[in-house]
């Protein structure tokens, strides 16, 4: 199952900004800071691309962490210090 992520968290700086300049003509003292707006677009998306990642990966399996620390310290001679 498919499920889109919004990016409403990204927008809202960017809907700040607009309706600052809509209604002001200008920022009026608010800084519409580029850079920032765009960097959160950036992690938003990388987000979405993450989470699209992980549902198209199949289910989830079941993890047996004794027999992971048993298989690491055997292939890298290491064990409890």
């Amino acid at each position: 199952m498919t499920r889109r992520i919004s990016n409403e968290a990204a927008e809202v700086p960017t809907r700040l900004g607009d309706l600052a300049l809509e209604t002001f003509g200008e920022a009026n003292g608010i800084e519409v800071d580029l850079p920032a707006r765009e960097a959160s677009e950036i992690r938003a998306n990388a987000l979405q691309e993450a989470l699209i990642a992980g549902e198209q990966s199949g289910e989830a399996t079941s993890f047996d962490g004794e027999a992971f620390l048993a298989r690491m310290n055997a292939k890298h001679g290491g064990g409890a210090k």
